[in-house]
C-alpha cells in the first residue's frame, strides 16, 4: 500500500505539472515519446501477442493483483485469437500490492526465456503471489531456474520494469481515471494515432479496433471511462 500511495501521489505531481504547462485540456491519448513509440516495434524485449505485424495494435497496462485486469486480459486473448490482424502488447506493472512488483518480475524474465505465455497463465490464475509460489509457477512452467534468478538481477529486466512504470504513470496523467487495467488502441505504423481506454471495457476497445480498421479517424477526446470500472487492489 505505501508503494501505491507514493506512486499516486507521483502521478498527481505529474498531473498537476502537465495541467499548468499546457495550453489545452488533457486527452485520453498516449504522447508519442521514445518509451511509448518503442511498444508499437518487435522489439524482443516486448510481449508481443497475436500477429506481430498486424497493422492494430493493443496495449494491454495491468498488475497481477487487479482481478478487473484479469478479467480484461481473458476477452483480449479470445480477441486475438477471432481477429488475426491485433498485435497485443502486454504491460505488466507492480504498483498494487507488495507482491505485484515480484510477479511482474517473473513475467518478463519467463518473456526473456521464451515461456512467457505459461507463465502469464499462471499468474492470471494464482491465488497466492508470494515468493514462494512463484518459485513453484516458473518451476512448474519450465523456466531454467538459474537463468531466472540472473534475469531477476539484471539490469535488462529492471530497466523494462522501469519503463513499464513510467508508462502506466503516462496512462494515468492522461485520463482522470486513476485505475487498471489501462488498454491503448493505436495504429501500428507512425503516426501512431491512439486513444487511451481505462477500465475492463472490452466494448470500446472492439469499437476503437473497428474504427481504426476501417480508416476512421478516431476523436482525440475519447469518452471518459467509469470510476466503477477501475481497479484500486486486490
Amino acid at each position: 500500500m505505501k508503494k501505491l500511495t507514493f506512486f499516486l501521489f507521483f502521478t498527481f505531481i505529474l498531473n498537476f505539472t502537465f495541467a499548468t504547462g499546457s495550453k489545452s485540456s488533457v486527452q485520453p491519448s498516449m504522447p508519442d515519446n521514445a518509451f511509448v513509440t518503442e511498444l508499437y516495434t518487435n522489439n524482443p524485449n516486448n510481449i508481443v501477442l497475436g500477429n506481430p505485424n498486424g497493422s492494430i495494435t493493443v496495449v494491454e497496462i495491468y498488475d497481477y493483483n487487479c482481478m478487473y485486469c484479469k478479467l480484461l486480459a481473458g476477452e483480449l486473448d479470445k480477441l486475438i485469437i477471432q481477429d488475426k490482424n491485433i498485435r497485443l502488447v502486454r504491460v505488466p506493472v507492480g504498483i498494487l500490492a507488495d507482491s505485484s512488483t515480484p510477479a511482474a518480475k517473473y513475467a518478463i524474465a519467463a518473456q526473456m526465456q521464451g515461456k512467457f505465455n505459461k507463465v502469464d497463465y499462471a499468474l492470471m490464475r494464482a491465488k497466492n503471489l508470494d515468493m514462494a509460489n512463484l518459485d513453484n509457477l516458473a518451476k512448474q512452467s519450465g523456466l531454467d531456474m538459474v537463468k531466472l534468478q540472473a534475469d531477476l538481477n539484471s539490469i535488462k529486466l529492471a530497466d523494462k520494469l522501469i519503463m513499464n512504470d513510467r508508462i502506466v504513470g503516462f496512462s494515468f496523467l492522461m485520463t482522470d481515471d486513476t485505475g487498471l487495467p489501462m488498454t491503448v488502441v493505436a495504429k501500428t505504423t507512425a503516426p501512431h494515432t491512439n486513444v487511451l481506454i481505462g477500465g475492463n471495457n472490452i466494448d470500446k476497445i472492439k469499437n476503437a479496433i473497428t474504427s481504426f480498421s476501417s480508416g476512421d479517424k478516431l476523436s482525440q477526446y475519447y469518452p471518459k471511462t467509469h470510476k466503477g470500472y477501475s481497479c484500486s487492489g486486490e
